[in-house]
């Protein structure tokens, strides 16, 4: 395989994402790779009669700036600068292949648990798997950070138990 001159980063805002975004900058630093830092917002449907004073359309728009700053927030608090950042809005798979698609990218890098979410293989039985013009790559998470969230649950329960006392 050639070496990629365009990457999309996908990040997931609400896990540990620091890996993806180390490879990333990285390659972008090193290697002079062109990347793209993408997160994910997949729009949910409010109902008509909620209260709310303003449109589902500008609670849309309201929600895409405020992930879009946090990603920025999120990257520069790990060294990157000046990103190229965009948020998906839609169907993620769909999404993300049509914008790697036009962009040209040679190379997805995303975590785990978003993979399994852009394969479809979370539910495959409500959609069929929508094909990426480029390979995914999954970035193995840091062991420290796996060992402490799974820890973290059992600490809490073992908290509630009394067994800290």
């Amino acid at each position: 395989m050639n070496r990629p001159q365009r990457i999309i980063a996908v990040i997931d805002l609400f896990d540990p994402h620091e890996q993806v975004v180390r490879l990333a900058s990285h390659k972008r630093r090193m290697e002079g790779v062109e990347v793209r830092f993408v997160t994910l917002f997949d729009h949910l449907t409010w109902r008509q009669d909620d209260g709310c004073e303003i449109s589902s359309t500008e609670r849309f728009r309201q929600s895409e700036h405020a992930l879009l700053e946090r990603l920025q927030h999120d990257l520069r608090r790990c060294g990157v600068q000046d990103p190229d950042c965009q948020v998906i809005s839609g169907s993620p798979s769909s999404e993300l292949s049509l914008m790697a698609k036009a962009w040209g990218c040679d190379l997805i890098l995303t975590d785990w648990d978003t993979a399994r979410v852009l394969q479809n293989g979370w539910v495959p039985y409500f959609q069929t798997v929508t094909p990426m013009p480029c390979p995914i790559h999954r970035v193995m998470p840091d062991p420290r950070r796996v060992g402490q969230a799974m820890m973290e649950p059992l600490l809490r329960f073992a908290n509630l138990l009394g067994a800290g006392r």
